[in-house]
C-alpha cells in the first residue's frame, strides 16, 4: 500500500492573500540591499530610489490606462481605501454631507463610513439581493445633490459576487451633479478588466498582496 504524506501542505486562501512569487521576493531583496536611498534625497542613492518608484509608477499607469502620477503607492488596501473615501470627504465639505456606499463592503471601506457616520454625516448603506448582488438603480436613487462620494467594491472578497461597477460609474457619470465615484478593486486586479477610466471610476483601490507582490 502506498504511504500518504500526511504532511504536504495545500495552500487553499488566495482570496485572502497570495504567496509572492520567486522574482518579486528576488527583486524586493535586490533593491532593498542596493537602494536604501531616501527618494526624495538629491544624492545619487536617492535619484536611484526615485527611478525606481517612478519606473514602477509607469508599469502600473500602462496597465491601469491612467497617466504615471495619478498612481499613489500606500501600505495596502486598508489605506489605499481610507485615503481615497477620507480625501474626498474633507476636501470637499462645502458639497455636502450625505455619502453612500454597500452593507457588503470590506471593513477597510465600512469602517471609515461608521466613523463619519458618528461625525454627524449621513450614510446610505445599500442592501444587496439574496445573491448579495446590489442593484446599480438603488444606488443611483439614493445620490442627492449633497451625495459627495459612492463607494462600491468590485469583487466581494468573501463571496466572490462581482457587482455593477461599471453600470455604477456609468450612471453616475451621467448625471449633471455627480458625487465622486470610489471602486475597491482589491479583489478584482489581476482577475478582472478594472482600467478606472473604462469603469467611470475617480480613484480606485488594489493591493500587491492579492496578485502575488
Amino acid at each position: 500500500m502506498e504511504e500518504k504524506n500526511l504532511n504536504k501542505e495545500y495552500y487553499l486562501d488566495n482570496g485572502a492573500t497570495t504567496a509572492q512569487y520567486d522574482q518579486v521576493t528576488d527583486k524586493v531583496a535586490q533593491i532593498s540591499k542596493s537602494c536604501y536611498g531616501n527618494s526624495s534625497s538629491l544624492h545619487s542613492k536617492g535619484v536611484e530610489a526615485e527611478r525606481h518608484i517612478k519606473q514602477a509608477q509607469n508599469i502600473l499607469a500602462d496597465i491601469l490606462g491612467v497617466r504615471p502620477e495619478e498612481i499613489y503607492f500606500t501600505s495596502g488596501g486598508t489605506e489605499s481605501n481610507n485615503i481615497a473615501i477620507s480625501g474626498s470627504i474633507l476636501g470637499n465639505l462645502r458639497k455636502g454631507r450625505h455619502l453612500i456606499t454597500t452593507k457588503v463592503e470590506h471593513s477597510a471601506v465600512l469602517e471609515v463610513f461608521k466613523h463619519y457616520e458618528s461625525e454627524g454625516y449621513n450614510v446610505d448603506y445599500i442592501s444587496p439581493d439574496e445573491n448579495g448582488r446590489v442593484d446599480a438603480d438603488d444606488v443611483i436613487a439614493a445620490i442627492r445633490p449633497d451625495t459627495v462620494i459612492v463607494s462600491c467594491m468590485a469583487v466581494n472578497n468573501e463571496t466572490g459576487c462581482l457587482q455593477p461597477v461599471l453600470e455604477i460609474g456609468s450612471k453616475i457619470n451621467a448625471l449633471k451633479d455627480k458625487p465622486y465615484f470610489h471602486i475597491d478593486a482589491v479583489q478584482a486586479f489581476g482577475k478582472m478588466p478594472v482600467k478606472p477610466e473604462s469603469l467611470h471610476a475617480d480613484m480606485l483601490s488594489i493591493s500587491a498582496h492579492k496578485f502575488h507582490g
